[in-house]
């Protein structure tokens, strides 16, 4: 009869199972068997690390599995970054999504796409802008914005359903029903156009650490976000608006870089 050295292999720390793996204690990767041959039986024996590589080795693990709850617990606040608002001044640019620091206009091409193809249900009933260029360079990785206009403007592109209907209808409505909104998207949905846009950001969405008893909104969680400013509709559909044309005239100066 044989006796075979019983195989170590390395310890892993599965996220869910730290906890088990502390209470097991850790492993070794040393050991020594002593094999004894008799007449009729074998006797294997197993001998322990010396009492210093016992406690080295426990030590070691502990540190490892204390690193290991600490990435796994909080990786997004070993990631943070704490800015002062003053550093938002005149001397920091921003990036936006359109590649250029925000409040800068500019002409871009897009197409108008509904919130409901996004896959989530707050953004059903509101439409966005795929950019595909802007100014006279195309976009390799079209961003989809969400976009606002000025409520002094009439600019005919409607940002959610309840515009879109007053723009087709003139005139406000207080409900849509599915089916509604489905007519109401035809034709518009798809839609192409060449704007003048600007783009901005805020900080907005539900915060944490709200009271229990506060009614909590439909919205995305506390973050900074962009979105465009639709100035005017330079061309729609391929082809020329009058208000775009009079518009660019008296803006000489706007340059399509």
């Amino acid at each position: 009869m044989m006796c075979a050295e019983r195989p170590i292999g390395q310890q892993t720390l599965p996220s869910k199972a730290i906890p088990n793996q502390a209470r097991q204690g850790p492993r070794f990767s040393s050991s020594f068997v002593a094999i004894a041959n008799t007449t009729n039986t074998s006797i294997c024996r197993q001998l322990m690390p010396p009492p210093t590589e016992l406690i080295v080795g426990q030590m070691n693990s502990i540190i490892l599995i204390l690193l290991a709850v600490s990435v796994i617990s909080s990786p997004r606040l070993l990631a943070q970054k704490s800015v002062d608002y003053r550093a938002f001044d005149e001397g920091t640019v921003v990036i936006g999504q359109l590649g250029v620091p925000l409040g800068t206009v500019v002409q871009i091409d897009a197409t108008v796409v509904a919130g409901s193809s996004l896959r989530f249900k707050i953004f059903d009933g509101k439409y966005l802008l795929k950019v595909s260029k802007v100014g006279a360079s195309s976009v390799s990785n079209p961003p989809t914005c969400f976009f606002r206009i000025h409520p002094w403007d009439e600019v005919k592109i409607a940002p959610d359903a309840f515009s879109l209907y007053e723009l087709k209808k003139g005139k406000k409505t207080g409900s849509l029903s599915d089916s509604e909104i489905a007519e109401l998207e035809r034709g518009y949905v798809g839609k192409a156009f060449h704007l003048l846009v600007y783009e901005k950001g805020e900080f907005s969405g539900v915060p944490k650490g709200l009271p229990n008893d506060y009614r909590v909104w439909a919205d995305v969680g506390f973050g900074f976000e962009t979105h465009l400013i639709v100035l005017r509709i330079v061309e729609e559909s391929g082809k020329p608006n009058s208000q775009g044309q009079a518009n660019e005239k008296q803006s000489p100066n706007i340059e399509a870089d």
